[in-house]
Formats: structure tokens, sequence, C-alpha cells
């Protein structure tokens, strides 16, 4: 039997809620025997996109740096888990520059039927977290990854998510489906 391979991407600038049930749904992966790579895009250097529209149309990114790693293990994940807390009905910052960075995949699409799962984490309101899902999902069709689903959580205060067992208990079984769906 082969492992499954899961690289959970992180969007959080600090570890509170969004990495709190990032890690739980990497526990259910874990819990059905996939192997999960947790990448908090905070702790990279990396720049933003350079707006080169070349890269779209040649599928090669010109900037080169700790992000361009990243995107090859894509190529050997079976899936991937993408987590943002929501900022402004939208991902954060930093999720944003990634997936900026992520354009020159897109055509022909490099990731094509790629699993995926959207995790997100605010404390506005439900409506708040709908819009930031949206921008999550916009993203993988442009790259047709194939959505399994999102997981959404409301937490406001820093680390409040831990305070809220259901939702840490969903996160799991969240992650032991996901993982449960790849192939």
């Amino acid at each position: 039997m082969t492992t499954k391979k899961i690289i959970a991407i992180s969007g959080s600038h600090r570890d509170s809620n969004t990495d709190a049930i990032l890690r739980q749904v990497a526990k259910g992966c874990e819990n059905e025997g996939a192997q999960v790579k947790l990448i908090f895009l905070r702790e990279l250097k990396f720049q933003q996109c350079c707006g080169w529209s070349d890269c779209y149309y040649q599928n090669y990114c010109i900037v080169q740096d700790n992000l361009s790693p990243i995107f090859n293990e894509f190529d050997n994940a079976n899936g991937v888990i993408l987590a943002t807390p929501v900022y402004f009905d939208n991902v954060s910052g930093i999720m944003k520059n990634f997936m900026d960075r992520s354009n020159p995949y897109c055509k022909p699409p490099r990731y094509l039927g790629k699993k995926v799962a959207l995790v997100c984490v605010g404390g506005a309101s439900e409506k708040s977290i709908v819009k930031c899902d949206e921008a999550l999902r916009s993203f993988s069709f442009h790259h047709r990854l194939d959505i399994f689903g999102t997981y959404s959580a409301v937490a406001d205060y820093e680390k409040e998510i831990l305070q809220k067992n259901k939702s840490l208990e969903e996160a799991v079984e969240f992650g032991k489906k996901f993982a449960s769906y790849l192939k």
C-alpha cells in the first residue's frame, strides 16, 4: 500500500486559530495513514508576484525563492489542504501572495485534478467565511483542482478555537474523510 502524501499550507500570520484547526485536520489525515507535511507561509521568505505576464503563458515563474519548492511539492502530493484566516471577507494577505505566485501554473493547468481540501477560520460572521471560501474555490477552479470540500470555523480571539471541542473534533473528522477520499 502506497502512503498518501498531503501538503497542508497555512496562510495565517500567527500560530492561532487557523493553525490549530489545520493541525486537527492533519491529525485526522494521519489517523487514516496519510503522511502530512505542514507548511506555514509566514516562515518562508518569498517575494510577491512580479506581474510578468509571460510566466502565465510559459508555465514558469521567473521569481525563484523559498516558495518555488512548494509548487514542486504539489506535483508529488496526492492532496493539498489550503487553510486561511478570514481577512475582510477574503483570504489573508500572505495566502493571496501565495495564490498570485501560482499564476504560471494555471495554463496549462499543472495541477489538473489534484485533490484539495479548503479550511477557512474567521470571527466576523458565517457570511464572511463563505466569501473567503469563494476565493479559495476560485483559486481551485483556475487550477482545475478537484475540491473535496471546505471546513470552516468561527473564532475571533487568539487561541479561541482551542476552547471549542466540537470544532476540533469536526476538523479531525474532516481530515479523516479527506484522506479517505484520496486515491
